[in-house]
Parts: structure tokens; sequence; C-alpha cells
């Protein structure tokens, strides 16, 4: 007969969890704030590409120009989120708070002129 040996229970595995964020969900808010940058230019750049021969020649270089704008710096200020990922303090969001600030003025703005 073979020697009894002993079997000990195997000890449970923990459950996949992810790290507990630091900073109060500030990456999460950024992503959301970088498809939404992202998503706002492609949207108004389309439309002036379908009204490209229409429009006035100055729209279309503005247009042109916020789009490519938008995506060097959303494209700059991820890649230097993901190079320092603790270096990101409250200037950081408020310098994405300031670039965003601008296109919302301007649409407050014509609203406030419509409503007249």
């Amino acid at each position: 007969m073979l020697p009894a040996v002993p079997v000990s229970p195997a000890a449970p595995q923990p459950a996949l969890t992810l790290p507990a964020p630091n900073s109060g969900g500030r990456e999460r808010v950024l992503r959301v704030l970088y498809i939404g940058r992202l998503s706002l230019a492609s949207a108004i750049f389309i439309a002036a590409i379908v009204v490209w021969r229409r429009a006035d020649s100055t729209a279309t270089l503005l247009t042109t120009l916020a789009f490519i704008a938008s995506l060097f710096f959303t494209g700059g200020s991820m890649l230097y989120a993901a190079r320092r990922p603790n270096a990101l303090g409250d200037t950081f969001f408020y310098l994405q708070t300031i670039f965003d600030l601008p296109q919302r003025v301007r649409d407050e703005l014509e609203r406030w002129e419509d409503q007249r």
C-alpha cells in the first residue's frame, strides 16, 4: 500500500481587482474629454467638407485649423498623460478646460444672438 500524503486545502485565489484610483476619477473624466473634443471637432470638420464648395473660404480655413489644433493638442495631452501619470496636477486639467473654452463661449454667443 502507498503511504498517505497529506493534502492541504487550496488557498483561495484573489479576485481580479483594478488598482484603486488615486485621483478621484480624473483619468476617466480626461478620457471622456478627449473623446468629446475629437468627436466635436470631427463632426464640425465633416460638416465643413459637405458644404466645402458653397462655404466661405475663411470659414473652411478656420474649421480646418480648429480640427488640426484639436488633433495636435489632444494627441500631445494624451502622450503627456501617458508618460507622466503621477505628474498630472491641477494646471494640466485647467489647460484642458481653457483649450475647450473658446468653442463653448462661441456656442453660447450664437444661442444668445439667435434668441434676440
